[in-house]
């Protein structure tokens, strides 16, 4: 008989007991987990073409819930996407590792794109509700650079039809860079040498800088809000052919004339 009430009064404690520990959690659920970390992110090329590819790694050094999803964006510097990109390696579920993503750059861009990357987890909290939390965003840089062929530098004659000086003919090198990787392109000095030469020395000009276009399917070489320093502008010689670009020989002429005192000349660009 004791001995019953003794099993008796051991199934009511251990009863006690459990029913504790069970209000206790009810009123003192488990906290939820750290966000996701991520170390840093990376590009293996820092610089590619337009239309090629380069890997984005993400280091995740401590994802306690395990990594549930990735946010990738890709911007230029205008906050606008550019181009596309795939995750091959999500690491779902897993705690740490490497995310890998292959990022390519479209055709006919240039410029900075940001590869950012952002980690999330999943986890529930005390009511069974699903909560995200997400590690802080970061992002690698990648330069995409332009293909167009006429990027590069250019021998550079210039002969001069009209000027103050009867100055005689200027052979010298220029840069010649593309502005928008489609026909928009820099050139140093419009005047090929005559407002380094004996302009400069005379009446201290500067070089005659100008963004030239060349159509595509013409040929035909334009410019605008060119100034001569004069308080005039540098335009298309109306005397002279059209300003063209010949393919064939990768020449560029240029036929121009200032409007304040008259000068003229010709410009000719030949790629080395």
């Amino acid at each position: 008989m004791r001995k019953s009430i003794n099993n008796l009064f051991l199934f009511g404690l251990l009863v006690l007991v459990y029913s504790c520990v069970d209000d206790y959690q009810d009123a003192n659920p488990p906290r939820l987990l750290d966000s996701p970390a991520v170390t840093r992110v990376t590009a293996s090329d820092s610089e590619i073409l337009e239309g090629e590819s380069t890997t984005i790694t993400a280091t995740v050094v401590d994802a306690p819930a395990g990594v549930d999803s990735v946010a990738i964006t890709a911007t230029n510097e205008d906050g606008d996407p550019v181009g596309s990109y795939t995750l091959n390696t999500p690491l779902t579920g897993q705690t740490q590792g490497d995310i890998e993503i292959t990022y390519t750059a479209p055709l006919k861009f240039m410029g900075i794109v940001a590869v950012s990357v952002t980690v999330y987890d999943k986890q529930f909290d005390e009511k069974g509700e699903v909560v995200r939390k997400s590690s802080v965003p970061k992002s690698a840089e990648v330069e995409v650079i332009c293909t167009l062929p006429l990027n590069g530098t250019y021998e550079v004659t210039g002969q001069f039809l009209q000027d103050d000086f009867g100055s005689p003919d200027v052979v010298l090198d220029q840069e010649v860079i593309n502005t928008d990787c489609i026909s928009s392109y820099l050139v140093e000095d419009l005047s090929g040498g005559l407002y380094t030469g004996t302009y400069a020395d005379n009446y201290g000009t500067d070089p005659v800088e100008a963004e030239i276009n060349i159509d595509p399917d013409t040929n035909l070489v334009t410019w605008e809000n060119v100034s001569d320093q004069f308080g005039g502008e540098v335009l298309q010689d109306d005397a002279q052919p059209d300003s063209f670009f010949d393919p064939d020989t990768n020449t560029i002429t240029i036929y121009w004339t200032a409007t304040s005192y008259g000068e003229r000349g010709i410009s000719t660009f030949v790629k080395k």
